[in-house]
């Protein structure tokens, strides 16, 4: 299973990047929490905030959604 910081590096990103961009979303997330999505700890509350970020790395959904598994 890929987690989202693979995909980020596969990117050559950060999760401080990906932070960034959800917060220009309105999405905000702090440290702490995006830490949690990037290890796979935790997943976001909603489908609505991985597809956003699907979108933001221009990746397809399922495989930010399988990122949470």
């Amino acid at each position: 299973m890929k987690r989202l910081k693979d995909v980020l590096k596969e990117q050559g990103r950060t999760q401080v990047w990906l932070a960034e961009q959800l917060s220009k979303q309105g999405i905000d997330r702090d440290k702490g929490t995006m830490s949690l999505y990037c290890t796979g700890e935790r997943k976001p509350r909603d489908l609505y905030v991985s597809y956003v970020i699907a979108d933001i790395l221009g990746v397809k959904r399922e495989v930010i959604v399988n990122c949470f598994k």
